[in-house]
């Protein structure tokens, strides 16, 4: 598919629209409450994780200024996954009246922001001194500001809540343990990607060097992995059974999301290492069968069949 044209049109825009455009939705959204707020975002995050896993060049070419390889295309995917999961945990859990649900949603997302602004600050300062730099700066130097003021809406509500829920383990379930390697893996990920960019991928590809690019979108990767993370470390606090499935549910399809586009990168592109195959995708599709038993698929693949049926006759009658 020939998406020149997109990208012509994307890289056209001036970058200066994005602080504006973002200070318009703060204000339009933020009075509205938390769960107006949340929704906003979690459909952000869907549309926006959607365009990353499915246009991944498209993305680079807007934010990166020189040649883009199938690492930089790879971690632009892995981002939009992420986004995708999050996304997915939100829409699963949003009906639910267990307030440590909510908070640790807002949480995990105000985490997330918080990271994002100071790895986009401090990018902003370095690049620039930097003679391997390919980011489009201006666009971080417009983007910035409007992420602060996510953070600080995220930050706002999330401080806000009266009632943080539970803070003591709620049941003495095998789902616990599952759920407890998730928060794990997630966690142990999100703070190699972040402090370590460089280890993590040279680890697992034939690159020499690393670029700014790498080095940003791999710290991205860090910063989402953690959110993630809050949110699996804090459900097993939950006091519904259901929620936790939903938790580690989307968390197992982002395993496997993340299993098919290694598995591609692995056949169709000679970037990747042999270590890739060997520890990066066995490792998550042993993280991906862990949540999946958690998650107790059998069971809620006939919940579903059930809810299904129930829809059509209801129908019909």
């Amino acid at each position: 598919m020939d998406l020149n044209f997109i990208t012509d049109y994307l890289t056209s825009i001036d970058a200066d629209v994005i602080l504006p455009l973002g200070i318009i939705l703060f204000l339009l959204v933020v009075p509205w409450g938390p769960e107006i707020w949340q929704n906003f975002f979690t459909f952000m995050f869907a549309v926006k994780g959607f365009a990353l896993l499915i246009y991944p060049e498209v993305v680079a070419g807007y934010l990166i200024q020189n040649k883009v390889d199938a690492l930089h295309l790879q971690e632009i995917r892995c981002l939009g996954i992420i986004l995708l999961a999050d996304a997915l945990s939100h829409i699963l859990t949003r009906k639910s009246s267990d307030p440590t649900v909510k908070t640790s949603l807002l949480w995990s997302r105000t985490l997330y922001f918080a990271t994002l602004s100071m790895l986009m600050y401090f990018t902003m300062k370095a690049a620039p001194d930097n003679k391997k730099n390919n980011l489009n700066l201006k666009l971080y130097q417009v983007s910035w500001p409007a992420t602060v003021l996510f953070l600080c809406g995220y930050l706002y509500y999330s401080l806000a809540e009266s009632d943080w829920g539970g803070y003591s383990e709620q049941s003495k379930t095998w789902r616990n343990v599952n759920i407890r390697l998730d928060f794990l893996i997630w966690f142990l990920h999100g703070i190699l990607s972040f402090v370590f960019p460089q280890i993590q991928c040279k680890f697992q590809t034939t690159l020499t060097g690393l670029d700014t690019a790498h080095g940003f979108l791999a710290r991205g990767l860090g910063a989402s992995f953690l959110m993630l993370a809050i949110t699996a470390g804090r459900s097993v606090n939950f006091l519904r059974e259901e929620d936790k499935k939903s938790i580690l549910l989307s968390h197992g399809v982002a395993n496997l999301l993340f299993l098919m586009t290694m598995a591609f990168c692995q056949m169709f592109t000679k970037v990747f290492s042999e270590w890739h195959l060997y520890y990066g995708m066995s490792f998550v599709a042993l993280t991906a069968v862990n949540a999946f038993i958690g998650c107790d698929i059998p069971n809620m693949a006939i919940s579903a069949k059930f809810q299904i049926r129930k829809f059509f006759s209801t129908k019909e009658d």
